[in-house]
């Protein structure tokens, strides 16, 4: 939506946490806002979520615990403990 209304020179009434990607796409990448993180939530297949805080990803398959190709969440508990509560943050965000 943000990217749509800066594009047609107004702005979004609404609340919305959405960043309009117009920088990018008119070529003015340096201009380009970022989210701080992103998460997912899909409901189907017995829940997942993930989120993704680069250069880390934490990811829940089933309700279960952090899971990745190389699990490194044991060496790092510092940034489990932050992805986990940046999980939640966004799960229960209005």
């Amino acid at each position: 939506m943000p990217t749509a209304a800066e594009l047609a020179g107004t702005s979004v009434k609404a609340a919305c946490d959405g960043i309009s990607f117009a920088p990018t796409l008119l070529g003015k990448n340096g201009d380009q806002k970022q989210h701080p993180y992103l998460f997912w939530n899909f409901m189907e297949q017995g829940r997942k979520q993930s989120v993704i805080e680069w250069p880390w990803k934490l990811i829940h398959l089933n309700g279960s615990r952090p899971r990745r190709i190389k699990n490194v969440a044991e060496e790092n508990p510092a940034v489990v403990s932050r992805l986990e509560m940046r999980m939640q943050e966004a799960w229960h965000a209005p």
